[in-house]
């Protein structure tokens, strides 16, 4: 199944979990992630499955002002 993952695409072998795939793309705490421009709560990672076509965004936290 093909994804989006910041913004390049992925091939999946099936359906897993968020957590798993920020697992295997080395996404280091602390971070936010959305997906489909959605915000998603860190409880549910464990949770809530990729679907074919998801856009996935990994934002890390910037400094400054």
């Amino acid at each position: 199944m093909l994804i989006e993952f910041n913004g390049k695409r992925q091939l999946l072998t099936g359906p897993q979990p968020l957590a798993r795939l920020l697992d295997n793309n080395q996404a280091k705490p602390p971070f936010a992630v959305a997906i489909n421009g959605r915000f998603v709560p860190k409880g549910q990672y464990a949770s809530l499955y990729i679907k074919e076509g998801d856009r996935i965004e990994v934002l890390a936290p910037m400094e400054g002002g």
